[in-house]
């Protein structure tokens, strides 16, 4: 039962992170990608879904309801843009990081 919470904070915790990336002009459409990448690595792995009976043990929503719900979002008017146009450099991201973690 209180799975069901849980879940229902994640969907929440969906919706408003698209919302702040739309509020920064940030293409939302990055994160479906970013679900479907996992529903990818999830599929290659032969994990077995979690839709219908095993998402009742499941604390998030199934990657899947994940993606329709935020193309659902998409579809509704919200990929509008103009998108700021990010290019982030990973690599060096994470070799910044490494150095202040050093320090």
């Amino acid at each position: 039962m209180q799975m069901k919470f849980s879940r229902d904070h994640e969907r929440e915790a969906d919706a408003m992170g698209f919302q702040y990336l739309m509020k920064a002009n940030i293409d939302p459409r990055g994160m479906v990608a970013f679900f479907e990448k996992i529903q990818k690595e999830h599929d290659e792995a032969g994990a077995p879904d979690m839709d219908g009976t095993l998402s009742m043990l499941s604390t998030h929503p199934a990657t899947k309801e994940r993606i329709a719900n935020l193309n659902a979002l998409i579809e509704n008017g919200a990929d509008s843009g103009p998108y700021r146009i990010i290019d982030l450099d990973f690599e060096a991201f994470q070799e910044k990081l490494k150095a202040l973690l050093n320090e």
